[in-house]
């Protein structure tokens, strides 16, 4: 945030409130600047945290990644603001979904991203693992379930297996995509 017109302290403390869950405007309120200064900011240290973590989070060696995706309205149900079968409602069309991959063990987030419940989304979320994992290691993957996980993990970690012929004549079986041994 170098270069800026403003206070680095006040800077780091509305980031900081941001990050505690104070709204835009609210930050822009009790800061005494304009909603869409807070905002550049945000999209500011926002861009920098993105690289920061591009540049030292890569070759991690871990034993276990969750991959999960959650939506907001899961603690209205929660409290008793909403109905399960109106939180269904809601969620099928939303595509405000917040996806998740953390290590249980050292609770390092591996990746966070924002989307629609659907393959394509998957399939990047479990590319940008993939890309901070050590390249010799596939830990093991654990989900909620979802679907779209299995063909997400096999595009990622599979490979083309040629099966041995069952006779000595005739075409040899098409080549099979499978899971490399060491998934799990």
């Amino acid at each position: 945030m170098h270069g800026k017109r403003v206070a680095p302290d006040l800077l780091v403390w509305a980031i900081g409130a941001l990050a505690e869950g104070l709204g835009i405007r609210a930050v822009a309120r009790v800061f005494e600047v304009d909603p869409n200064t807070v905002l550049h900011w945000l999209v500011e240290v926002a861009d920098h945290a993105a690289a920061f973590s591009q540049y030292f989070l890569h070759d991690v060696r871990v034993t276990q990644v969750q991959l999960d995706e959650l939506f907001a309205l899961l603690s209205a149900v929660q409290a008793g603001a909403v109905s399960e079968a109106e939180a269904i409602t809601r969620l099928s069309r939303s595509p405000h979904w917040v996806w998740a991959a953390i290590d249980p063990v050292t609770k390092v987030l591996l990746t966070l991203d924002v989307g629609e419940r659907t393959l394509a989304m998957a399939q990047g979320v479990v590319h940008q693992v993939v890309q901070v994992l050590a390249p010799d290691g596939v830990p093991l993957f654990l989900t909620d379930g979802f679907t779209e996980y299995a063909t997400a993990l096999l595009t990622h970690c599979g490979q083309w297996v040629q099966p041995p012929r069952r006779q000595d004549q005739g075409p040899h079986p098409k080549p099979r995509w499978l899971p490399l041994p060491q998934l799990l």
